[in-house]
């Protein structure tokens, strides 16, 4: 029996793969003559003429079906074939004749000239076992996924899920990596549902899912197999669903040529109303319910203005609210003058109303509920999720203290500093090991008991502002009746819509006319003139927003803009410049280090670092290489942590500053130094002129005192 099936079965298989004869099942097939294989096999062998013996072997005239090639398949070159039919595997292509007849066919090999195809004797191959494979499908029940497992009597449906997920809306995100993400619901056998953010890639394995549904209510426990097939069934039909536009980074953003605040429930446009078609990603990032607040009427506008100033100074008060008001044009002055944004800079004593400043009046004018972070456990994942979520709610980093802080997160605040001010980008690895590109564009608010204005990249980009409890004793009343107002936040929404409302052509003459005050103010850092501008721009804001409503904020203030901007200006010279025309350059650092280590010198070993060449106009000689190494030592035995410039770049910057002298056509001056016990030697010594190093504000106590007492010896 099983030699007969070999020899009748296989020279049909043989045949029904070529394509010539597979021509011939699909003709029967069309025509309605539905035969199994067997029956055709045996019809053909009659239609031949030839006998259907069991023990002769088969021959096939190819050459009569040659010209109906028609819808025919070539078989691939080299290509394993597998039939397997019940009782019956078989590897055609184990088989020498088969090989060789396959090549005829293909036009790989020609014909060997003494014989021909028909004359081919087909033997049949050992039959191989091959393992069917097969699939659980995954079904939906309620609000689970399961498995389906086994088949007939053993079949059982086994859970994996105890949600499933709902697509509501496709999001096609227009920043960042521009792709389409769905908008879901998360629907739990608890009768809760979350929202959540899905891409494809978020179902690749089950870390990557899980990381992406991120909730306590539900669990998954499927493989990653079954992952493909909620995927599949996730994204089926989407092409129904709403299609909505998307921005990873909210705040302000240029739709077409007008600007909207682009929030997780929608956009709000200049006429104040709601735009869903365009959101927020949702994730991590500060939360506002700025979008869910009224604006405040005129009466309420009124008694807000007449208190809003009064709770700290007037420096204070009006350089905070101004700069609050300004982060809401932040996005449209750099988009249309390129003008960066600075920090806020809150620092003073314990329980000088630092926190309480910030709960309510800061938070509560932004209406936010979150975006604080303490310094001391700030990561770099925080910082760069807070810094990307907003471009105009501010990231607010609390209690920075240095003194409580390893150098690590000190650098990590410094280098946020200074990449948000310039807008640059944070660069990580995600979970597809591809890069993602993160941009630092939240405005940015420290609070501390200690300010960064020694880093003077951080002092030229940051405003500050100083509280005392001396000072703020005195306004307590006012502090008193705004923290009762329970309104800031509808000013807020006052703030935003103004912002919005304002042309591109208003906002220009705005800032031509801003401009031209501070341009008067006679500031020559660059930096410090464009902060004091943008706190104009924001008080500009202000006074629209009153105007608005017809009301004056200079009348109700008793302020005007002239007065207000000289203000801003007071404490910029004050804070960033401590009292002088230039921030200080790490050059001015280093020699004011050099002074402090100077004073704990005596007799030959400040004979040996200093020369004194003309004091009655202020010119000193030093010796940079040994005053250099007695600063080394200073810093290293009483432990600061302050570190100067090395000698060599100390020496190039120096001679490049407007404290150095030539000595006639020399770089220094060469002077002989005595030595105790040994013979002298000489030292290189760089003049400076003192005069013009405390009009920089460089300060340089103790070689001033020391030319002063040898300026009455001569």
């Amino acid at each position: 029996m099983v030699f007969y099936l070999f020899q009748h079965t296989i020279p049909f298989i043989i045949t029904y793969l070529n394509p010539l004869r597979k021509d011939d099942i699909l003709s029967n097939t069309v025509k309605g003559k539905r035969m199994n294989l067997s029956d055709w096999y045996y019809q053909s062998l009659k239609e031949r003429g030839k006998p259907s013996t069991r023990r002769n072997p088969m021959t096939i005239d190819f050459e009569k079906y040659r010209s109906e090639r028609n819808n025919s398949v070539k078989l691939g070159q080299g290509e394993v074939f597998l039939l397997n039919q019940p009782g019956l595997n078989v590897n055609l292509a184990s088989n020498s004749k088969v090989r060789e007849q396959m090549k005829v066919l293909q036009g790989t090999e020609k014909r060997p000239a003494e014989s021909s195809i028909a004359e081919l004797e087909i033997e049949p191959s050992e039959p191989k076992k091959v393992k069917s494979l097969h699939t659980s499908p995954v079904v939906v029940k309620g609000f689970s996924y399961l498995v389906v497992k086994g088949s007939g009597e053993d079949k059982e449906e086994v859970p994996i899920s105890n949600f499933t997920i709902k697509p509501k809306r496709v999001v096609e995100m227009l920043d960042g990596e521009k792709e389409l993400i769905l908008d879901v619901a998360l629907e739990f056998d608890d009768n809760t549902a979350e929202s959540r953010f899905l891409t494809p890639e978020d179902f690749n394995n089950r870390k990557s899912f899980n990381d992406a549904i991120k909730t306590f209510n539900g669990w998954y426990t499927g493989s990653e197999n079954a992952l493909q097939h909620i995927k599949v069934m996730t994204y089926r039909g989407v092409d129904n669903l709403d299609h909505v536009l998307g921005y990873k980074t909210g705040g302000m953003q240029k739709l077409d040529d007008e600007w909207g605040f682009v929030t997780e429930e929608g956009t709000i446009l200049k006429d104040g109303g709601l735009n869903c078609s365009i959101i927020k990603q949702k994730g991590s990032s500060q939360q506002s319910e700025i979008i869910t607040k009224p604006k405040l009427s005129k009466p309420s506008l009124r008694s807000l203005g007449e208190t809003i100033f009064l709770f700290n100074t007037p420096t204070i008060s009006f350089t905070l609210i101004s700069y609050i008001a300004a982060t809401f044009l932040k996005e449209r002055l750099y988009d249309q003058f390129n003008l960066k944004f600075p920090h806020l800079m809150i620092a003073g004593e314990s329980g000088s109303g630092k926190s309480s400043t910030l709960e309510n009046i800061i938070m509560k004018i932004y209406s936010l509920e979150n975006g604080i972070i303490n310094a001391t456990g700030m990561t770099r994942f925080a910082a760069d999720s807070l810094s990307n979520g907003s471009n105009t709610l501010p990231f607010i980093i609390d209690e920075f203290k240095p003194s409580h802080m390893d150098k690590k997160q000190q650098d990590l605040i410094s280098n946020v500093a200074r990449s948000s001010y310039d807008r640059h980008a944070s660069i990580r690895g995600n979970k597809n090991m591809d890069l993602t590109e993160l941009k630092f564009l939240s405005p940015l608010i420290i609070l501390g008991e200690a300010s960064m204005l020694d880093e003077t990249a951080i002092a030229e980009r940051s405003v500050s502002l100083a509280f005392s409890k001396k000072e703020s004793k005195q306004f307590i009343q006012g502090f008193k009746a705004l923290r009762r107002n329970r309104r800031l936040g509808e000013f807020g929404r006052n703030l935003l819509e103004a912002a919005l409302a304002i042309t591109e052509n208003d906002l220009a003459r705005i800032y031509d006319r801003c401009s031209e005050m501070v341009d008067d103010l006679d500031i020559e850092v660059e930096r410090l003139s464009d902060q004091i501008l943008v706190l104009a721009l924001g008080m500009e804001l202000v006074r629209i927003t009153f105007e608005k409503e017809d009301l004056d904020i200079f009348e109700l203030v008793g302020y005007d803009m002239e007065s207000i901007i000289n203000l801003f200006r007071e404490n910029i010279i004050e804070e960033n410049l401590n009292g002088g025309k230039n921030t200080k350059s790490e050059m001015d650092k280093t020699l004011e280090l050099m002074d402090r280590a100077f004073e704990h010198l005596e007799g030959y070993d400040i004979k040996r670092v200093v020369n004194l060449e003309d004091p009655m106009n202020g010119i000193l000689g030093i010796n940079i290489n040994a005053l250099h190494d007695e600063t080394t030592k200073f810093l290293a035995q009483y432990s600061i942590q302050e570190k100067p410039l090395g000698n060599r770049e100390f020496t190039r910057q120096l001679k490049k500053s407007v404290i150095y002298r030539k000595y006639g056509d020399q770089a220094y001056k060469k002077a002989n130094i005595k030595r105790q016990g040994k013979p002298d030697t000489s030292g290189n010594f760089y003049l400076i002129d003192l005069k013009v190093a405390e009009e920089e504000g460089i300060e340089l106590m103790n070689l001033r005192a020391w030319v002063d007492v040898h300026k009455k010896k001569h």
